[in-house]
């Protein structure tokens, strides 16, 4: 498999069917190439090379028919189309995509394919650890909780209310100024908006909750709860990390601390890795359940959501790290966000 030339074979995912992996990866891809805004988009999957392809196509205008000449001998009302992962920087000025969005599409379009193919993963490794439950899950009965793994599409309906999403608008009242970064002052990016009430979460906090990262600097970071009064507002980031999508479904899977219990069967797949609401924190640095402090009363906090570099959010916390968004049912008004990186 070679992502960077889109050479998938499916036969190496032996786990899933053929066909429906291939309209998944095609979805996914379709999706990426179209938050470019830039002429029609064709994605398939080419059987006899076992790659997908990715191409623009832009109708012939009197506008543009002495830059398309260029390229081929063409007529007004033709189509003109480009290999769009190529990207050829003459078919990119063309398209008017800069180096720096095509970039962005390349690595959100890999990131997307890779969540496909590993979204298999976690249905392995809970078959794996099967056997195991079955004959110690008493030991680690009071260890397990539920988590939810969110699916996502890109873009967002018109009303946003009751949504789960990432990146987009925010929530702010008419007098409250889109959050700052503390260090070089610009307009730090939304990644995560939050209806805990609309969402699956049962751990007794309410409310919506947002999570904001400087992606300038990569300084600056925020949780916040939103208060009443407030309103969906469009971000003043000119250049997004995330392109906005929201959570369309959650699955719904058991979740294991990963200090239950010493067995390398059992730790091997411990805390869900990746995006997820609840359950248990995914720790890289931590050696026990170590709680997650309230900045109010010091007490302990409740995982809400879970944050993975390389997930939704398109954004890294240090070397692949994760970070957290915890609420104290005390102090809802209080969020924590916290990470951490191996």
């Amino acid at each position: 498999m070679n992502l960077d030339s889109l050479h998938v074979p499916l036969a190496l995912f032996a786990d899933d069917e053929p066909a429906g992996l291939r309209e998944r990866l095609v979805a996914a891809l379709r999706g990426c190439a179209e938050a470019l805004g830039r002429g029609t988009i064709e994605v398939d999957y080419d059987e006899a090379e076992e790659r997908l392809r990715v191409f623009a196509y832009v109708d012939v205008t009197e506008a543009n028919l002495a830059a398309a000449q260029a390229f081929a001998e063409l007529e007004l009302g033709e189509s003109l189309g480009f290999d769009l992962w190529g990207g050829d920087p003459a078919h990119l000025v063309f398209l008017g995509v800069d180096e720096r969005a095509w970039e962005a599409f390349r690595e959100r379009g890999e990131r997307a394919l890779r969540g496909v193919l590993t979204a298999g993963r976690r249905a392995r490794e809970a078959a794996a650890l099967g056997p195991w439950l079955a004959e110690h899950g008493e030991q680690v009965a009071a260890w397990r909780r539920t988590a939810w793994l969110p699916e996502v599409e890109i873009g967002l309906p018109d009303d946003l209310s009751r949504e789960t999403y990432h990146g987009g608008p925010a929530w702010l009242r008419a007098d409250e100024a889109w959050p700052a970064c503390a260090a070089c002052g610009a307009a730090m990016e939304l990644l995560l908006h939050l209806d805990a009430v609309a969402s699956q979460l049962a751990c007794g906090v309410a409310g919506m909750f947002e999570v904001f990262q400087c992606t300038g600097c990569g300084v600056g970071e925020l949780a916040r709860a939103v208060v009443d009064g407030a309103a969906p507002r469009d971000s003043p980031v000119s250049e997004p990390r995330c392109v906005a999508k929201r959570v369309v479904r959650w699955q719904q899977v058991d979740d294991h601390s990963g200090f239950a219990a010493p067995d390398p069967v059992f730790t091997a797949v411990m805390a869900v890795r990746g995006d997820k609401l609840g359950g248990w924190p995914a720790r890289l640095q931590g050696t026990r359940e170590e709680p997650f402090p309230c900045p109010a009363c010091r007490g302990d906090t409740r995982l809400v959501y879970q944050l993975d570099s390389d997930g939704h959010t398109e954004w890294r916390w240090g070397d692949l790290g994760r970070a957290w968004l915890s609420v104290c049912p005390r102090h809802p008004e209080r969020p924590l966000y916290f990470w951490e990186c191996s």
